[in-house]
């Protein structure tokens, strides 16, 4: 219980504190953030559901798996 206490504390969860959260994160130089974003796919944002069920192609495994899922969930959903 102590570990979990102090691992919420220290992550700034509790007290609520977003700051220690962004302090962890690792930085990224300008150079490596211009390649990352002249490197990702450039998708346009879905208007059908046909459109939807497109987009998995142009991402990552990871990403199309996350986009199955919701594409998934969007048909589930009553309109």
């Amino acid at each position: 219980m102590k570990n979990i206490k102090a691992g919420f504390w220290k992550t700034g969860l509790v007290p609520f504190d977003p700051r220690k959260a962004l302090e962890r994160l690792p930085t990224l130089s300008t150079s490596a953030i211009s390649t990352l974003v002249a490197s990702a796919p450039q998708i346009q944002t879905p208007k059908t559901q046909k459109d939807v069920q497109q987009v998995p192609e142009d991402l990552s495994t990871t990403a199309q798996e996350a986009t199955k899922k919701i594409g998934k969930a969007a048909n589930d959903f009553p309109c």
